[in-house]
């Protein structure tokens, strides 16, 4: 395949965009259990806020990544190197490492809820109060962090592949020169 920088700094901001959006996502389930309790402060729609502003962005990254890619490479965009590799599987590798990044990021919060609780501090009244607080809404959150991080993981192909045909809709195949010698 022959690539550019510029290409390959569009993947990774593509790639970041959904890093942005999926880090908002999975923080639906702690702003789920805070609004159920009453818990709403002016932090707390602050982060609302801050979490669409966020949204948007990460939006915006995937929809132009080539502004940003352009102003990052500067000069060296236009730079041609050949690889191995298709555009299609280097897209396939960096969504199912950002899945993987998700699980492990997923595991980690959930030992640390599983090493608070079972520290054996709380009881009763208190341990039932932190799990309606920040047990439940928490452990939601990483669950669904590593479901979708084992579904990106495993569908990265899939994934890749609807958005290389997505891409390419509507666009004319180059037509074959039939004529014989040609």
């Amino acid at each position: 395949m022959r690539t550019s920088l510029y290409s390959i700094l569009c993947i990774a901001i593509r790639l970041g965009a959904v890093f942005m959006a999926v880090q908002v996502l999975v923080g639906v389930p702690t702003a789920l259990g805070e609004l159920l309790a009453a818990q709403v402060t002016v932090s707390t729609k602050a982060a609302i806020t801050f979490g669409v502003a966020e949204l948007a962005l990460a939006g915006l990254l995937w929809l132009y990544p080539g502004i940003l890619a352009r102003i990052a490479a500067a000069t060296s965009s236009q730079q041609v190197f050949e690889s191995p590799i298709t555009a299609t599987e280097l897209q396939q590798l960096a969504f199912a490492v950002l899945g993987i990044c998700f699980v492990v990021q997923g595991l980690v919060d959930l030992v640390d809820i599983g090493t608070s609780l079972s520290m054996g501090v709380l009881t009763g009244d208190a341990l039932d109060r932190y799990m309606r607080q920040y047990g439940w809404p928490w452990i939601g959150r990483d669950a669904i962090r590593i479901a979708f991080g084992i579904g990106l993981a495993l569908g990265a192909r899939g994934l890749a592949t609807a958005l290389f045909r997505w891409r390419e809709y509507g666009l004319v195949a180059p037509q074959r020169d039939e004529t014989p010698g040609g």
